[in-house]
């Protein structure tokens, strides 16, 4: 990751095999696992993260992990696709100080600090501080963005069975959105000649205006009483704030290609706070020649928020692709009322693992979770009736060592995804999506780390 120099959660993806970005104006993390669509489920340090804030800075991350095909056995409610799990920089018992300077194209200015230090001499207790500043230009006229990222970190070991991790996190982003343009005059002919890259769809007076806020507190603890029997608790809490207004997208264009109409979209409001909470307890044993690593967990989430829309198409609001004229949309037609909406989600989880080898040759993994979901939608005022989804999500899988080098795998899970605010045509909720993948094949590693890869065969079904 450093050697190629990758910014965003995106690029680093595109290093693994099976991971695609999805289509999402590169302003919101989205990617696709195995082919089907990830965006919502991304994890920051083990926890859901669905806040929607944006895009994830890979300057304030130790590691990025992949998951591929259903999780809910562990992770509870989720995609087929599987998650991807970001990890927090922790504090080091080494003191640092890294600090990054970058310029580039499109007026691209950037400050990166990196500090790490213990607070006192026994080094019980250490601190880091990851922060970001970037300011830039997009590729079309009037876009660009800026940002401001701190994220403190302070652990404490007052022995060295237990370890407690505070982490924080604020964001700050003011955006220039751009908006896709037409086909015609870019992949599509048209009779008027070739549509200019850097053209804006927005104007260029009253230029689109995307504001996102946001911060976060939780903790990460540890303690073993044995070798053998360990808890661990993540926790926290979350508050988001995403708004934007002045943004145009085209809607339809002239018989002679030249002129676009637009539907403006704004202003859009959404305030929410997200509280997630996951514990569990393991234990190490024997049973005659096995070996077992048990884990027993639960863990709790509960997800409000508010939003206030418009989305105006009372106007043609036209722009001359070959002679634009702006300063012509100052706001949206106040005719146009705003739609509002509230949603809170809740969310339970008991989940049990027990890995178990036989030697250095098998190892089996057998668990499953069962999972409560309930959530109420109230829009422009009208409360939706609650609704609750349980079902029990099994995993199973096995390893076969064939040779100091490689291992043969197979593997089988079910994930499982509520629908929430989701309807059918007369009006009833949609059921929950239901997946189940069954895969196999050959994980190679060399001992010194100088060849890993794995040849796999998997079928998912979604339904």
């Amino acid at each position: 990751i450093e050697v190629q120099g990758l910014r965003r959660v995106g690029d680093v993806l595109f290093n693994v095999a099976g991971v695609s970005r999805s289509n999402n104006y590169g302003f919101f993390d989205g990617f696709n696992i195995r082919g089907f669509n990830a965006t919502n489920a991304t994890y920051l340090d083990g926890l859901l993260d669905d806040t929607g804030y944006g895009t994830s800075e890979m300057s304030i991350l130790e590691r990025v992990e992949v998951v591929k095909g259903p999780a809910s056995g562990l992770f509870g409610q989720g995609p087929i696709s599987g998650i991807v799990n970001l990890v927090s920089k922790r504090p080091q018992a080494d003191a640092f100080l890294d600090i990054g300077v970058a310029g580039g194209s499109y007026a691209f200015k950037e400050v990166t600090l990196d500090a790490n230090a213990p607070l006192n001499a026994s080094g019980t207790l250490l601190a880091r501080l990851a922060a970001v500043y970037r300011d830039q230009d997009f590729f079309v006229d009037y876009s660009g963005q800026r940002r401001i990222l701190i994220a403190p970190a302070l652990t404490w070991k007052p022995t060295p069975e237990t370890t407690l991790t505070l982490l924080g996190r604020y964001l700050d982003d003011h955006i220039n959105p751009w908006s896709p343009t037409t086909a015609y005059g870019t992949a599509l002919p048209n009779p008027n000649g070739q549509v200019r890259r850097k053209l804006s769809i927005n104007d260029g007076v009253y230029p689109a205006v995307q504001d996102n806020d946001y911060w976060s507190l939780g903790y990460v603890f540890d303690h073993k009483f044995s070798e053998a029997i360990a808890v661990h608790q993540s926790l926290r809490y979350q508050d988001f704030h995403n708004s934007w207004d002045n943004w145009l997208f085209i809607t339809g264009i002239s018989a002679d290609r030249r002129r676009v109409t637009r539907a403006f979209y704004g202003p859009y409001d959404q305030h929410g706070t997200y509280f997630r909470v996951d514990t569990n307890a393991s234990a190490r044993f024997d049973t005659g020649p096995l070996d077992h690593y048990l884990m027993v967990g639960l863990d709790y989430g509960r997800r409000k928020s508010s939003d206030t829309n418009v989305y105006d198409t009372s106007r043609p609001y036209e722009l001359d692709l070959f002679n634009p004229v702006y300063g012509t949309v100052p706001g949206h037609n106040p005719a146009v009322p705003a739609a509002t909406a509230a949603s809170v989600t809740r969310q339970r989880g008991i989940y049990v693992q027990d890995h178990i080898k036989l030697g250095d040759a098998i190892a089996v993994t057998l668990g499953g979770r069962w999972d409560l979901a309930i959530s109420r939608n109230t829009n422009n005022g009208v409360q939706g009736m609650e609704v609750r989804d349980t079902a029990f999500s099994p995993r199973a899988g096995a390893t076969v060592r064939l040779a100091d080098w490689v291992s043969a795998y197979v593997n089988y899970a079910k994930s499982f995804n509520p629908q929430g605010s989701y309807r059918s045509a007369d009006g009833t909720p949609l059921p929950p999506e239901n997946g189940v993948n069954y895969e196999g094949g050959l994980k190679f590693a060399r001992a010194d780390g100088s060849l890993t890869g794995m040849l796999t065969v998997f079928e998912l079904t979604r339904a």
